[in-house]
């Protein structure tokens, strides 16, 4: 590699390392606004969660009760929990109360699910855009989002808003044996509020379910009729969950093209480094080969030749059957001696 192509990698590779840091160190604060919001809404107070609590909590639960593998603690357990340390008895609450609790519940559940591996992701730009371009009209099978990388993830959103992003989870729901997808949005509303959603996955997520109906509240987490929140984001809700669920499925697809990007040394990550964040970056070669096969196409004007530019990607086989994923943590190493990733079937290279 001559010293002009050096220069350029290292160039590349200051800029991936900064995105990940900045994206890293602006997970950390959302994290933190996430908890402090819904405890104030809920309780009138705010504070950071104590993680080696919750770990003991998760420990004496399990003991007692089983649940799947790929949800580090379910929101059913840690709004028991919540509310109990907090001296609120569920018999002695009402339904409109109860119901606040388990939605304010349920946005922290997305944090406390990320705070053990503290993952984070975010996407080139232009697999973004042709994920967000590609309908969604089949059931998806809930196993199919049994393969994410980590009990929870922090997905970059750049094309919702400047600074905007996700927080992402798997849940049991009540009965410790259904399927949801648990998203809290952050940095979209002016004031700071996070905006809470669940998708039922039942058996399958079936296209309608991405539109759902919305009710109205207050003193809650946000919730928006569609109309009003589709014009506060500048684009319809349906959209929104839809590019979410596809970015998580393309996670969760055989042989993602997803690398892990090592945090840099610097004040800006030095908070990152030390609370252990993995920062994901997906679509990095198979991006540039898109780019590469829409200047080509854009070259020849649309017209057929004999050259055709595809994405140089080496098929991942380092995969484990997904309904074993549901039940148990994968540990150690594939037989080519690849690391598998925290206790998913995913291959980062």
């Amino acid at each position: 590699m001559g010293r002009a192509a050096r220069t350029k990698h290292e160039r590349r590779e200051v800029a991936r390392w900064t995105q990940a840091a900045e994206l890293a160190q602006r997970a950390d604060q959302a994290a933190d606004h996430v908890i402090a919001h819904c405890l104030a809404q809920a309780f009138g107070r705010t504070g950071p969660l104590d993680l080696d609590a919750l770990r003991s909590l998760r420990a004496q639960v399990a003991e007692r009760t089983t649940w799947p593998s790929w949800s580090w603690l379910p929101n059913t357990i840690f709004v028991q929990n919540l509310l109990a340390t907090n001296g609120i008895a569920i018999g002695q609450t009402n339904d409109a109360e109860l119901e606040k609790y388990c939605r304010l519940a349920a946005a922290m559940t997305t944090v406390v699910n990320w705070l053990p591996g503290r993952t984070v992701v975010y996407y080139d730009v232009t697999l973004l855009e042709s994920l967000a371009s590609t309908p969604i009209e089949q059931p998806i099978p809930a196993q199919a989002f049994y393969r994410l990388p980590a009990w929870g993830l922090y997905l970059d959103l750049p094309w919702l808003a400047g600074g905007a992003g996700v927080f992402a989870c798997l849940d049991p729901g009540p009965d410790l044996n259904t399927t949801y997808v648990l998203l809290t949005y952050t940095g979209v509303l002016a004031d700071g509020a996070p905006l809470e959603h669940e998708l039922l996955l039942a058996n399958d997520m079936v296209p309608d379910s991405l539109s759902p109906p919305f009710a109205e509240q207050s003193g809650d987490v946000a919730h928006f009729v569609p109309d009003e929140l589709s014009s506060v984001v500048g684009m319809p809700w349906g959209r929104v969950l839809a590019t979410t669920v596809s970015m998580l499925l393309y996670l969760c697809s055989e042989g993602p093209d997803v690398r892990r990007v090592a945090l840099p040394p610097g004040p800006g990550a030095q908070r990152a480094a030390a609370n252990s964040t993995q920062a994901l970056q997906v679509g990095w070669r198979l991006g540039a080969a898109l780019r590469a096969a829409q200047r080509h196409h854009g070259a020849t004007r649309g017209e057929e030749t004999d050259r055709h530019v595809l994405p140089h990607l080496r098929r991942s086989h380092c995969l484990v059957n997904s309904a074993a994923v549901s039940r148990r943590p994968v540990r150690g190493n594939c037989e080519c001696g690849q690391r598998l990733y925290p206790h998913r079937g995913l291959r980062v290279t």
